[in-house]
């Protein structure tokens, strides 16, 4: 797999090169679920090979841009990708681990994490640590191709890889656990052409099922983890 938790050297660069393109499709879907204003404050953790990290730095134009990762390949590799805007300032990666951020309290409007809950240790005191840096009112976004174990090739990954593919009943358990009361919860029900809209308000749910309206270019049916992608929005 390429050390995909932790990409390291030119075996790490290829894999975070692969990542930047595979995980397009879902980045754009989740991107279309929350709006970012040009002068928010933005933290990528587990930021890989950077693209998300240009990606939201181009909607927040007037704010500081940050991504962190405990790879330090992968921190070389984001910072080229994002190399005019960390000359200019307006993008900063730094090497950290998701328990230890090196930010004040409430520093960030959005806290993104995309396809990297999985490798997260002690998930609840990371969950935690992800609140604290989030102003008040400010939203953590947790994105995943994978809803839980779907097939045999799943639960190979997670034990070479030392890894977990959370379902979204879990993830709001441990958000809940972390402090997190309200939330919404996509998922999209990729071979329905459905969606699935969980709205959680202090221990309440609402759940809707809508067509799947997103225009994706970039899908390619080869390359899929599972029938049901997922996009976590949870305010603080």
């Amino acid at each position: 797999m390429g050390n995909v938790g932790k990409p390291e050297g030119k075996e790490g660069e290829k894999t975070l090169e692969r990542m930047n393109k595979d995980h397009t499709s879902v980045s754009y879907w989740a991107m279309s679920h929350f709006d970012i204003r040009e002068d928010d404050v933005i933290l990528d953790v587990g930021c890989g090979g950077g693209i998300n990290v240009k990606r939201l730095h181009q909607k927040s134009s007037k704010a500081k841009t940050y991504g962190v990762d405990y790879s330090k390949t992968s921190v070389s590799m984001s910072k080229k990708l994002n190399q005019e805007s960390v000359d200019k300032g307006e993008v900063i990666i730094e090497e950290a681990n998701v328990q230890n951020l090196p930010f004040d309290d409430e520093i960030f409007d959005w806290v993104t994490a995309f396809e990297t809950v999985y490798f997260w240790p002690d998930i609840v005191d990371s969950f935690k640590e992800v609140k604290r840096v989030l102003t008040e009112g400010g939203s953590f976004v947790i994105v995943l191709t994978a809803n839980g174990y779907h097939d045999e090739r799943l639960v190979q990954i997670s034990r070479e890889e030392n890894c977990k593919f959370y379902t979204d009943i879990e993830l709001r358990e441990y958000l809940e656990e972390a402090g997190f009361s309200s939330m919404d919860i996509y998922i999209r029900k990729l071979e329905e052409s459905k969606e699935l809209i969980k709205r959680v308000n202090k221990g309440n749910c609402s759940e809707e099922l809508v067509e799947d309206t997103f225009c994706d270019e970039n899908w390619d049916d080869d390359h899929h983890d599972s029938p049901e992608w997922v996009c976590v929005v949870a305010k603080k």
